[in-house]
């Protein structure tokens, strides 16, 4: 049994934990979300599940007239 703190890539995170102990099933539900912001498209990834998962290397989206970008969290 190890505490999720937040630097520990080893240790499930809170949420999973929690599933863990009510006996819930586990599900990761990875997902793109895209908000429009006047004209500036914000676009997240997200696990909305219960069951940790590793983020996919690459992601890759198709667009028109886009004239600048920017990424977090090593994309």
């Amino acid at each position: 049994f190890r505490l999720p703190l937040a630097n520990d890539r080893r240790a499930w995170s809170l949420s999973t934990l929690r599933a863990v102990a009510r006996g819930d099933a586990l599900s990761s539900q990875l997902g793109l979300t895209f908000t429009n912001q006047n004209g500036l498209q914000d676009i997240a990834l997200r696990n909305v599940g219960n069951l940790d998962s590793a983020w996919p290397a690459r992601i890759t989206l198709k667009a028109r007239g886009c004239e600048g970008a920017d990424a977090l969290a090593g994309y």
